[in-house]
């Protein structure tokens, strides 16, 4: 049994924060909805996972949370590491079980989940507003 700690964050406080010392440094601010999709694409390449940080608040394990620190150190010229500090919330370590089911999921639950991934990405689509002709 492996022990791992989930640490939630509020993404809003998260953007604000994220801006607050890119100006501080004299860089501009990036819009919160660009930060989010930007963050996204890259955690899932340098994690191998995927999280929404387009949501109100998100879960990270040690791991997560690390890579999460490096990306925005390496990509958005931030050093973040107090910030994330004051705003991560522990929750209690969760015991996580080794299963042969969880480490070999089947055909379907891998189907179902590559289509529930696919659908919320295109949930999250900004609508296009026509311009009148």
């Amino acid at each position: 049994m492996i022990e791992k700690n989930l640490y939630t964050i509020n993404m809003g406080a998260l953007l604000y924060a994220l801006n607050t010392n890119r100006t501080k440094q004299g860089l501009i601010e990036i819009e919160h909805a660009l930060i989010a999709s930007k963050l996204g694409i890259l955690f899932a390449l340098k994690t191998n996972a995927y999280v929404n940080f387009k949501r109100e608040t998100i879960e990270l394990n040690d791991a997560q949370l690390i890579a999460l620190h490096e990306i925005f150190e390496q990509h958005f010229n931030a050093r973040m590491t107090e910030e994330i500090r004051a705003l991560v919330i522990i929750q209690e370590s969760q015991p996580e079980k080794a299963d042969i089911h969880q480490l070999v999921p089947s055909s379907r639950t891998r189907t179902t989940g590559f289509f529930s991934k696919i659908k919320g990405f295109l949930r999250m689509r900004p609508e296009v507003q026509e311009s009148p002709a």
